[in-house]
């Protein structure tokens, strides 16, 4: 009997398992897995059902940032969904660009008014540069106070609040601008109750900032003697550097226009006063 045990040892065969490296399913000898061919074709046009979740998600945080903007901070900012953001960020600066446009096509028919003629006829005004301009603008200038509000924490110990909370507290704040930006915008170009579009503005822009300090002071965790020391020197530093960016701006506009007066001045006299060699040439010849 041991030996024919033994026999049956030796005669045995050590067969080894398959698996499919795409599914892990255990394949028998020759056994080719189909799990690629079960898989539904990608499509390569547009996903219009992420379109669609996009757009819904950003239209009910507009939404709700009206309706219960305290809730809505927080739940945005616990969500970090850092491409939800980034798109509302881009809408707010583009919003925000037509709301200067139209701000400074109303400033033109003023002008335009007063001086009894168009301007456009001697001055050509690059209306989709500057759109383009105060767009990208904008958006490089909100991260200044998402940089602020963001080292503030850290320095006084949020060590919760990371930067994708920075960057979601801004944006969530921010969001009921979209819709006043829009709405100012439309009055300034149809040149109706701007008035009435500028104190909506302004009454939406400060309750936006008052959600946006008190939703830093919840989301970083800073023990309460702190809190008040966190948000002033968040504040401080965002004016400090902003008012640091105006100046240059400003100084830098001077400069460019001082040029360019200096350089008309000098080609007026330069050619005036070739004229009035070329008449003493004249006379002298004569």
């Amino acid at each position: 009997m041991a030996e024919e045990k033994k026999d049956k040892k030796s005669t045995e065969v050590q067969v080894e398992k398959r698996f499919c490296t795409k599914c892990g399913r255990e394949l028998s000898e020759g056994e080719v897995c189909n799990c690629e061919e079960a898989k539904p074709a990608a499509t390569s046009g547009v996903n219009t059902q992420a379109i669609a979740s996009y757009g819904k998600g950003f239209l009910d945080t507009v939404l709700n940032m009206y309706k219960k903007p305290a809730s809505t901070v927080r739940e945005e900012v616990q969500k970090k969904d850092i491409k939800s953001n980034m798109i509302m960020l881009v809408a707010i600066s583009i919003s925000y660009a037509l709301f200067i446009m139209g701000a400074f096509a109303s400033i033109i028919a003023l002008i335009n008014g007063a001086a009894r003629a168009d301007i456009n006829d001697y001055i050509e005004i690059p209306y989709l540069k500057i759109f383009l301009y105060v767009t990208i603008i904008y958006f490089l200038l909100a991260f200044i106070p998402i940089v602020c509000t963001f080292l503030s924490s850290k320095i006084f110990g949020g060590r919760e609040f990371d930067f994708k909370k920075a960057i979601s507290l801004y944006t969530t704040s921010m969001a009921p601008t979209v819709f006043t930006n829009l709405l100012m915008a439309i009055l300034y170009y149809l040149d109706i109750l701007s008035w009435v579009g500028a104190l909506i503005g302004c009454v939406v822009g400060v309750a936006c900032f008052f959600h946006y300090i008190l939703g830093f002071a919840e989301a970083t965790k800073i023990q309460e003697n702190k809190k008040s020391y966190a948000i002033t020197t968040a504040l401080i530093a965002w004016i400090v550097i902003e008012v640091i960016i105006a100046v240059i701006f400003i100084f830098n506009l001077f400069v460019s226009v001082g040029k360019d007066v200096y350089n008309d001045t000098a080609s007026k006299y330069s050619s005036s006063s070739s004229s009035y060699d070329s008449d003493l040439d004249d006379i002298f010849n004569w």
